[in-house]
């Protein structure tokens, strides 16, 4: 007769163990997921923002180059400040790019001929 009632006390010993393993697995399972989720945001976050940080600065690049320095002569603006020449007076008269462009257009419709 006491056979059933120490299987009995194991059995309750096994299933309020059970339960704290549960909440334990619980616990550091949700707490992994919840930390890759989050480091694998930031990368994924990081990734993008720093994609984004070369367009700008590639952008920039080209809006400097567009404005400092002339698109005929690869001169740049501050050549021109040192020799106590005007750069803007320099693009828009010597070598204004639409000259060229329509110089170029010129030839291209003109009868080679001629």
């Amino acid at each position: 007769r006491e056979a059933p009632v120490f299987s009995n006390t194991f059995a309750q010993r096994d299933m309020a163990v059970d339960a704290s393993d549960i909440s334990q697995g619980f616990l550091f399972n949700f707490l992994y997921h919840i930390l890759i989720i989050l480091i694998s945001t930031a990368v994924v976050s990081g990734i993008i923002i720093d994609a984004f940080a070369e367009l700008r600065a590639e952008r920039n690049k080209i809006k400097d180059d567009i404005l400092n320095t002339c698109f005929i002569c690869d001169i740049e603006r501050e050549d021109f400040e040192q020799q106590g020449l005007d750069f803007k007076s320099h693009i828009k008269d010597e070598h204004n790019m639409w000259d060229y462009v329509f110089f170029r257009l010129y030839l291209e419709e003109k009868d080679p001929i001629d």
